[in-house]
């Protein structure tokens, strides 16, 4: 039988002003979870509030013949909000799945885009900057073990629940990751996370209901597991320090590769090598 650790928690009406410049404001510096830190957005969501929010614009879709996003590869798609609402409350198959949706980036009527950010603002992290906020729709969906490299995330979970397993980088060495040059797919796990045998596993557990944060620096590992229909949103923040890189060797690559100025410098600096020893020849 498994047995799993619990986080450091915080209850968001509880934490000193201190607690919270030190926790929200700098680097994450570990796994935290805050209850009901996207409060008062999350109280009040229902599907009929998700639908009337996204009206008939068309999003990305992932389409799976599981639940598991692992164990099956995706096709795209695109699908309306009711849409998918629709075919989720038919449970109907093939598995549908809004996943990674840049709603910063996101197409549709300017008005309206002004109106769905400011509905989901979350006026706790307003002192940090955030550089995407990224769209979690579905229903029961797991999302295979993977990591973030390269940034801070806040996942909030805003209407139903999700459970997340997530541990350091170097807690279970049984975890493999991708290949750097895996295409789409470096950051994830070669394993199956949820054919492991979690009970020869530190594997930390968390349930998120609505209005709860999770605070995920990138050498975590993470799989997530979703309860009925649920929408969570993760807001993506730059990271200043990068000493955890030291300490975390196997994702420099990734994140030399997913970091395109750095890429763009190493290779000038390359050509500018070869052009050098081309000419004293």
């Amino acid at each position: 039988m498994s047995s799993y650790l619990d986080l450091p928690t915080y209850i968001y009406g509880n934490m000193t002003p201190e607690e919270k410049k030190t926790i929200l404001m700098g680097n994450i510096k570990e796994p935290i979870v805050i209850r009901g830190m996207y409060q008062p957005r999350a109280m009040k969501m229902n599907t009929k509030q998700i639908i009337n929010m996204f009206g008939d614009t068309y999003l990305p879709i992932e389409i799976y013949d599981t639940h598991n996003t692992e164990t099956t590869s995706a096709e795209s798609g695109k699908s309306t909000v009711p849409e998918l609402i629709k075919h989720w409350n038919q449970d109907l198959s093939p598995r549908l799945y809004c996943a990674e949706v840049d709603l910063f980036e996101q197409k549709m009527a300017t008005k309206q885009k002004e109106i769905l950010l400011e509905t989901l603002r979350n006026p706790n992290t307003e002192p940090k900057e955030v550089q995407s906020l990224m769209l979690y729709l579905g229903k029961d969906h797991a999302s295979g073990l993977h990591l973030h490299v390269n940034s801070d995330f806040v996942l909030n979970q805003l209407f139903g629940s999700k459970t997340v397993y997530i541990f350091n980088n170097y807690d279970n060495p049984n975890i493999h990751k991708n290949s750097t040059f895996h295409m789409g797919k470096s950051n994830f796990a070669k394993e199956d996370f949820f054919q492991l045998d979690h009970s020869k596993m530190k594997i930390y557990k968390v349930t998120l209901q609505p209005g709860d944060s999770l605070l995920i620096p990138p050498w975590s590992w993470h799989a997530t597991q979703g309860h009925g229909i649920n929408m969570s949103l993760t807001q993506i923040f730059d990271r200043s320090d990068l000493m955890y890189l030291l300490t975390n060797p196997n994702m420099i690559l990734d994140y030399v590769f997913e970091d395109q100025i750095i890429l763009f410098s190493i290779l000038i600096i390359i050509f500018v090598i070869y052009y050098m020893r081309r000419q004293k020849r």
